[in-house]
């Protein structure tokens, strides 16, 4: 890649990220150039580094201009290409939290996991939520039976309660998509069958869902 290729493919990089930063909207973006940009963030990194021959008379000062400049194009290539990979996820992470669907023709291979776990994250954590209202509309009134007050225990921590998080073992009654912690963590996808420890009031709902069965 020559200099002139060079200076093409730094102008096609800044149109990108210009309308990727401009529009509301994600813009398409494929492997194949996301690859090319890297590549030529690669390029430009290299000949940062290689040692350059100077020909004829040139000045200490002159030298130390170039390498200023190198180092220069090196921060805004890397600049231009972290900030539009930063600004593309933060749309995907908005749209899901929307539980609205990315048209997967726009993303990078990678992009398309990021967005799928995504998804199923927030589908498994509004689900939670609608259930997390019927525990609490149910527990308005004295709780008759220890089953009745472990579960306004359970809303009790999800209520910003200081105890500490407790787990227990489940095993997956069917497929269980990625799902949001009592912890705030992801877990999952849990496939069935499979063996897996998380927070225990997630493992009661999941149990109250006929999804998984707990180990005490």
């Amino acid at each position: 890649m020559g200099k002139k290729d060079l200076k093409l493919t730094f102008d096609k990089l800044m149109m990108q990220w210009e309308s990727e930063a401009n529009d509301p909207k994600l813009r398409p973006l494929s492997d194949n150039q996301l690859d090319y940009y890297l590549e030529f963030q690669q390029m430009v990194h290299k000949q940062e580094e290689e040692k350059e021959e100077f020909q004829g008379n040139v000045t200490n000062n002159a030298q130390k201009l170039i390498k200023e400049l190198k180092i220069n194009a090196c921060n805004m290539v890397d600049f231009f290409i972290n900030d539009l990979l930063d600004i593309r996820q933060q749309k995907i992470v908005d749209t899901c939290q929307t539980l609205n669907l990315l048209d997967e023709l726009l993303l990078t291979s990678a992009e398309k996991d990021f967005n799928r776990n995504l998804t199923s994250a927030f589908k498994g954590y509004n689900k939670m939520r609608n259930i997390y209202s019927v525990i609490m509309d149910s527990c308005h009134s004295e709780p008759e039976t220890a089953e009745e007050e472990d579960d306004a225990c359970i809303v009790d921590t999800l209520q910003g309660s200081p105890k500490k998080t407790q787990f227990v073992f489940i095993t997956a009654i069917k497929n269980i998509p990625s799902l949001v912690g009592s912890d705030s963590i992801i877990y999952g996808p849990f496939k069935q069958g499979e063996f897996a420890l998380i927070p225990k009031i997630n493992a009661k709902i999941l149990n109250k869902e006929g999804m998984a069965n707990i180990f005490s």
